[in-house]
């Protein structure tokens, strides 16, 4: 194990917001700056009021993010449109050089195997989405797509993904639903609550900061490093 690791440290960011509800925007910039610096690092943070977070290529033109009722921010990394309320959002920050960043796809299969043994651990089991078929159009709501790139809670998503590369960096993140307001997810996305419904699952019984205390655990030991105390994981030599 210790022939994959390429960093001395890995530091572990639990931002305010998880505990108390953060500040969107300054959660956001955190994140890229961290990126920016390109250090190894695990976030996690959350809001309790709802904001729409598009992906950085996404149409601004879109009737429903025009009409939408609540605040919109734009991230960093690709992907569609997450409507954020009371959920966790996970950021696994590594060098380009790493080898869990050679590939897009296995990023995303290191990433989500982190998020779902930390579930595991508190008895919640979720499996892989998978690859569209041919020809399909993927939607411009995140949580209505299921694939590859997503983890599933009996058939619906729980949680989507979406990675950034930056000259020396990488970033891979994703949102895991704990909140569910069908109402306002249809009023948002404008369509109909029973397809908000079909579509996402979210996680009950798990306080959100026992998860992502977890989750950074399981990153830890996934990458070959150990918790020190504080906030930091240090890889082993």
């Amino acid at each position: 194990m210790a022939a994959l690791l390429q960093c001395k440290e890995v530091r572990v960011e639990l931002l305010e917001g998880v505990v108390t509800g953060g500040v969107p925007a300054q959660d956001l910039a955190w994140e890229e700056a961290l990126l920016q610096r390109g250090d190894p690092a695990w976030i996690a943070y959350g809001w309790d009021a709802p904001v729409l977070v598009l992906g950085r290529a996404q149409r601004l033109e879109a009737p429903w993010v025009r009409e939408a009722e609540v605040p919109s921010l734009r991230r960093s990394s690709g992907g569609t449109a997450v409507l954020h309320h009371r959920d966790l959002s996970l950021a696994l920050v590594l060098p380009a050089s790493h080898p869990w960043c050679a590939t897009i796809h296995g990023l995303y299969g290191r990433f989500l195997d982190v998020v779902a043994e930390a579930l595991a651990r508190h008895g919640v089991a979720v499996r892989r989405g998978e690859a569209p078929p041919a020809g399909r159009s993927r939607t411009e709501i995140c949580f209505e797509d299921h694939a590859l790139e997503s983890l599933l809670l009996g058939g619906r998503k729980v949680l989507g993904a979406s990675q950034t590369r930056r000259r020396g960096a990488v970033m891979v993140h994703g949102a895991l639903l704990f909140h569910l307001d069908v109402a306002l997810q249809a009023r948002v996305y404008q369509v109909g609550a029973e397809r908000v419904a079909a579509a996402m699952a979210p996680v009950e019984g798990i306080d959100r900061v026992v998860l992502a205390r977890t989750a950074a655990a399981v990153a830890a030991a996934q990458l070959g490093a150990t918790l020190r105390e504080g906030a930091a994981l240090a890889c082993r030599p």
